[in-house]
């Protein structure tokens, strides 16, 4: 009997445990508090602004080119002759003056042509002085004769009147010729330059067309632009010559050049002048043709500093005055939205709205843009994940409830 009673024990005794603290578990969860259940709060974005009105910009179009002089001529000997004279200014890199001469051809030659000349006009001259003697006194004869009528060209030496005023116009003129091949022994500066290239030297025989040596003028120099065909419509330049004569002059087109030489950054302004004839074959571009008076600044500087020189073969960059867009906006292209075609713009509510935009224009890391714009909205510079037309949005301009000290102003018009 006393087996089983234990036995008994050890069975219940396990369950009972468990139903204990079953019921002591459930006595618990019963008794616990209830926790408060609160939605979490939304979350606002916090984002920069930047205050931007329609106004006018000054469109500027960017091109690059090498410049050239303007005038670039070869020397050329216009007699022949054996150099007798070098100037200091004919050598190569060299500046000269208008009307410098820069060699001489030895001119003994053609002094005595002269001599020959004058005397073979001084000649003609007397023969014609005969001439027209002999004329008058055949009319005289003829008067005093009394033979009636009027005497023919013959009688009264009309021919060889005619033949001795031809012999001395001719004279006359090969004295004017002789006189120029004279002067052009002297060889001039037709302009104010600078030499190339020497091609001749003292006591070397030329012949006339021999080539003495390069030079270009510094009083201009050029550079041709070449312009893409969708920047063409910003500038206020007739493509069309016809058109362009027929409308007579038009406001120059100002254009600034700029290039690094010797260690600094040097500008010169000048004008586009004409365009080039025919596009580019291999760009399909326009070449705008950019001259600037005065390149190396020594032509009207006067007193003052002189300025950069702008050399041939100098590599530079333009900015080429265009049209003025009224009623645009520029702004930062980082900016923009939705590829490119959307602004986030944020109401005086701080309410975020998205605005479709017309982009007039791309300038590097600007945007020219048309874009519906009421008082008070303001461009949203962050860019926001997820966008919903009327999200709420934080600022940091302490007008706008924020804890900072105000919104950057960017994307000004300039």
């Amino acid at each position: 009997m006393t087996r089983r009673p234990r036995k008994f024990l050890n069975a219940i005794l396990p369950v009972a445990v468990l139903v204990a603290g079953l019921v002591a578990a459930k006595a618990l969860v019963d008794s616990r508090e209830e926790a408060p259940h609160a939605e979490p709060p939304a979350a606002i974005p916090f984002v920069e602004l930047a205050a931007v009105r329609p106004g006018t910009h000054a469109v500027a179009v960017h091109a690059t080119g090498t410049a050239r002089p303007a005038v670039e001529s070869e020397l050329v000997a216009e007699v022949g002759g054996r150099v007798i004279a070098v100037g200091p200014s004919l050598a190569a890199g060299a500046f000269f003056a208008a009307g410098e001469e820069l060699l001489t051809i030895d001119p003994r030659d053609f002094e005595l042509a002269v001599v020959e000349a004058e005397a073979e006009l001084a000649r003609a001259r007397l023969a014609l002085e005969l001439e027209r003697a002999e004329a008058e006194s055949a009319r005289r004869e003829w008067q005093t004769m009394q033979l009636g009528g009027e005497p023919s060209p013959l009688v009264l030496r009309e021919p060889q009147l005619r033949d001795a005023e031809a012999r001395v116009a001719a004279a006359e003129a090969r004295l004017e010729a002789r006189r120029r091949d004279l002067e052009r022994t002297h060889v001039t500066a037709p302009y104010a330059g600078r030499v190339v290239e020497k091609l001749v030297d003292l006591g070397q025989f030329v012949t006339r067309g021999a080539r003495l040596g390069r030079i270009y003028s510094i009083e201009a120099a050029e550079v041709r632009l070449a312009v893409e065909d969708d920047q063409l419509a910003f500038l206020a330049i007739d493509l069309d010559p016809l058109r362009a004569a027929e409308n007579g002059a038009t406001p120059p087109v100002e254009v600034v050049l700029a290039a690094e030489f010797g260690g600094r950054h040097c500008t010169w302004e000048g004008t586009i002048v004409r365009t080039d004839s025919a596009l580019d074959e291999r760009s399909r571009m326009v070449n705008l043709i950019a001259r600037v008076a005065d390149p190396y600044g020594v032509l009207v500087a006067g007193g003052a500093e002189r300025r950069a020189s702008l050399l041939p073969g100098m590599f530079v960059e333009a900015a080429i005055r265009g049209r003025e867009l009224r009623d645009v906006l520029v702004v930062d292209r980082a900016t923009l939205r939705g590829g490119g075609r959307e602004l986030h713009v944020v109401d005086a509510a701080l309410r975020l709205w998205r605005r479709p935009v017309e982009v007039v224009r791309i300038e590097r890391d600007r945007a020219v843009i048309r874009a519906p714009l009421a008082d008070g909205e303001r461009v949203c510079l962050t860019r926001l994940d997820a966008v919903v037309d009327g999200m709420r949005v934080r600022t940091a301009d302490p007008a706008d409830g924020g804890a900072v000290a105000s919104t950057p102003a960017v994307g000004e018009n300039r």
